[in-house]
């Protein structure tokens, strides 16, 4: 037997997907290249966080399970519309991979004061989050 996940939810990084015999919902991060690829650096950098800032307000209704950063956990923290399940610390890594692939590797030419590649060359700490959507909406 072939289990197939579904996907029930995604803007252009990220992703929301059901696996069979799994109550939760699975959220993780999953490029839009093409259209990102039309746009400058700046924009990129400014639609990535707006764009991060809007998931609570759009995801459907249930409980999700993901992996993510602190500032993604804050997002979560700070929502009326979002009970915590569970929040402990995973791991720490370097985002450097996940920035090429949002900035689609333009860093490599890039020497851009302003530009977080710097950053994401430093390890992180992952934070393993359990949550709840109970309603929509700001």
């Amino acid at each position: 037997m072939l289990l197939v996940k579904k996907t029930v939810w995604q803007n252009d990084y990220l992703v929301a997907v059901k696996y069979p015999l799994f109550k939760s919902l699975y959220l993780y991060q999953q490029i839009n290249k093409k259209r990102l690829r039309k746009m400058a650096c700046s924009e990129i950098y400014n639609d990535y966080f707006s764009e991060l800032n809007k998931v609570i307000q759009s995801l459907p209704v249930g409980n999700y399970i993901t992996v993510t950063q602190p500032m993604f956990t804050r997002v979560l923290r700070n929502n009326k519309n979002i009970r915590i399940l569970t929040l402990e610390k995973a791991y720490q890594k370097k985002i450097i991979n996940l920035h090429n692939s949002v900035f689609i590797n333009r860093c490599k030419k890039c020497a851009g004061v302003k530009c977080p590649v710097h950053v994401s060359n430093t390890y992180k700490q992952f934070y393993y989050i359990e949550f709840s959507v109970w309603h929509t909406g700001g």
